[in-house]
């Protein structure tokens, strides 16, 4: 178990180098950068808005595995060293604070994200039945 799990970290690892290459992006850079993505792609797959708790919540989930795999999958807080503890908070924070933002934005200030709110087809199609009754020929 101790093999899959050394593995895994250092897969893992390999993978994020390897993205901080191909982009040129700092890991801090990289952490903001997928967490809209991932949050994006959550209103997209819970077919919800960003003003949704769903969407916000898988970038928690994807935030603390990364941490966890970053960490050797630490079971305990504790087992963490002063350094890991601070690195480890600090990406949290850089990942979750624009996916925190936005869903705030859209839920105090919804029309500030999508602006005026469209007819819908209902109501659309209800309007132009009751201009047809009204017209006089």
């Amino acid at each position: 178990m101790m093999l899959f799990r050394n593995w895994v970290k250092m897969d893992w690892i390999q993978l994020k180098i390897w993205i901080q290459d191909v982009t040129g992006l700092e890991r801090d850079a990289l952490h903001i950068y997928a967490a809209i993505a991932i949050q994006l792609c959550g209103v997209v797959l819970f077919r919800k808005s960003v003003a949704s708790a769903l969407p916000w919540i898988l970038v928690l989930i994807f935030a603390v595995g990364n941490e966890w795999l970053d960490n050797g999958q630490t079971v305990h807080v504790s087992d963490l060293s002063h350094r890991e503890f601070d690195e480890s908070y600090k990406d949290l924070w850089n990942t979750m604070l624009l996916p925190t933002i936005l869903f705030a934005l859209s839920n105090l200030f919804p029309h500030f994200l999508v602006g005026k709110q469209r007819l819908s087809e209902n109501m659309t199609n209800e309007i132009l039945a009751v201009d047809d009754e009204n017209v006089k020929l």
